[in-house]
């Protein structure tokens, strides 16, 4: 079985053909992660988180190296954000170190974590107003109300694609203005498991 030929049973929309894909990647993409870290627990979420993610995005490459290209953007992605956090947590320990009141600071910082939620929520509210009325429509009853494709689909009398691609481009336009805004990001890949 050639190289290529462990891809085609994905590329044709098979969950189990990832199977062979990580069995040829795990190892050449846990070597590319020590290029931004050296902890291999670390290494290894990244990888299986990458593998998460392209498991959502089955059906949607068109060669083996599209494939690939994503599993490396996955991982670096991972361990960027993990090295950023690392980063900011060493710099909270630090700082709470200095004040003479750890419990202080605690306050402070829950305070400022309920803050920007509160601001992100209103943002995304704010932006998802301005998003045609069926993209709007079908993020809301998904997002907010916690209802599958199926019945947004039946209820609104459209097909489960159409629902699908509105719910998938509002979240990709939501995601990059709140990007945009320093508020961060909507987790794509726990949120919307089609991806």
């Amino acid at each position: 079985m050639s190289n290529t030929d462990n891809y085609q049973e994905f590329l044709r929309g098979n969950p189990e053909g990832i199977k062979p894909i990580y069995t040829i990647n795990k190892k050449i993409l846990s070597a590319y992660g020590r290029k931004f870290t050296s902890d291999k627990e670390t290494i290894n979420d990244a990888v299986s988180n990458a593998f998460v993610r392209l498991l959502g995005q089955i059906g949607t490459f068109k060669t083996p190296k599209h494939i690939q290209n994503y599993l490396y953007m996955a991982v670096r992605e991972y361990l960027r954000k993990e090295n950023k956090i690392a980063r900011w947590t060493d710099s909270l320990q630090e700082r709470e170190e200095n004040t003479a009141d750890p419990f202080a600071l605690e306050k402070i910082d829950d305070f400022d974590l309920d803050r920007l939620v509160a601001l992100k929520e209103a943002k995304l509210r704010q932006k998802l107003e301005q998003l045609p009325r069926h993209r709007r429509e079908d993020f809301r009853a998904y997002y907010y109300e916690s209802k599958s494709i199926e019945q947004i689909a039946r209820e609104r009398r459209r097909s489960q694609d159409a629902v699908r691609r509105n719910i998938k481009l509002a979240a990709i336009i939501l995601d990059k203005y709140l990007n945009d805004k320093g508020l961060g990001r909507i987790r794509l890949f726990l949120l919307f498991p089609f991806f």
